[in-house]
């Protein structure tokens, strides 16, 4: 069994890469992190894609979603991150509605937690090696600041 653990917010990357890795023969474990973000539209969508790929591949290869709140984790540190938003770096690349949204190093946190799925599924499946996958479009920056 090759196993991929995708983190899906339920967006056009992280779907096109869940349905990529079904294409090549993985089996796919959704996860999908609450971090208190705004755009709930693809936090709803999530459920529907994943029935999608459910119906159409199976439920022995598209795994029910792991959904993990991680707003008591965010929550105590919002005001730090609206103050690196307001005033953490000048980035041309993101307007306004854009670094509204902008959490700081969430991708790096999303394929940490996907990692701790991944290795422990690894083990208790007797796998060698499982495939981490977050989909990240071409607007994610990372500036140095």
């Amino acid at each position: 069994m090759k196993l991929a653990v995708v983190s899906h917010s339920g967006g056009l990357d992280s779907t096109t890469l869940m349905g990529y890795m079904l294409e090549n023969g993985y089996v796919v474990q959704p996860i999908n992190l609450n971090y208190g973000q705004e755009n709930v539209v693809e936090m709803k969508a999530q459920d529907n894609v994943v029935n999608y790929f459910q119906d159409r591949y199976g439920k022995n290869r598209v795994y029910d979603t792991i959904k993990l709140d991680l707003t008591p984790i965010v929550n105590p540190i919002q005001n730090i991150i609206n103050n690196f938003r307001e005033n953490g770096f000048d980035n041309k690349e993101l307007d306004d509605a854009n670094l509204k949204h902008y959490f700081p190093n969430r991708n790096l946190l999303f394929s940490s937690i996907a990692g701790v799925f991944a290795e422990t599924l690894a083990y208790f499946n007797g796998l060698k090696e499982t495939a981490i996958c977050i989909g990240i479009h071409k607007h994610t920056t990372y500036k140095p600041y």
